[in-house]
């Protein structure tokens, strides 16, 4: 079976090495993902690398049981300041083995999902 933590840091790190390349208005454009701007749909992705089990489960039942309620909230402090803070943010997480509860499949679905989320919506390959 494929190590798919060892695939999950390669596509975050791909991911980065492009946002690196982005001007800081980039960050507010609209991503393929309608509800997020590049810059919130990256600070989903650091708060899912960075999410812990009670966190996770404590969240969603103070969310009313609403993920997408909860989801929403938690990327906000993540997502917050400058896009080069955001991009920090997301660079510490690159090599981080935390994941949302599920198998780790979902977790390498969400990142190359999300990074084509924002690829296509800005014309990058």
């Amino acid at each position: 079976m494929a190590d798919l933590m060892a695939m999950i840091h390669a596509e975050r790190r791909s991911l980065a090495d492009y946002l690196e390349t982005l001007a800081p208005e980039q960050w507010g454009h609209a991503t393929w993902c309608d509800k997020w701007n590049v810059q919130e749909l990256v600070g989903h992705l650091v708060a899912a690398a960075s999410i812990t089990a009670p966190h996770f489960f404590g969240g969603l039942i103070k969310s009313g049981f609403s993920f997408d309620k909860f989801v929403d909230g938690d990327l906000r402090p993540y997502a917050a300041g400058t896009p080069a803070e955001v991009l920090d943010r997301f660079e510490g997480i690159i090599t981080s083995t935390r994941k949302p509860p599920g198998p780790a499949y979902v977790a390498l679905g969400e990142v190359m999902t999300h990074g084509e989320d924002i690829r296509r919506a800005l014309g990058g390959a």
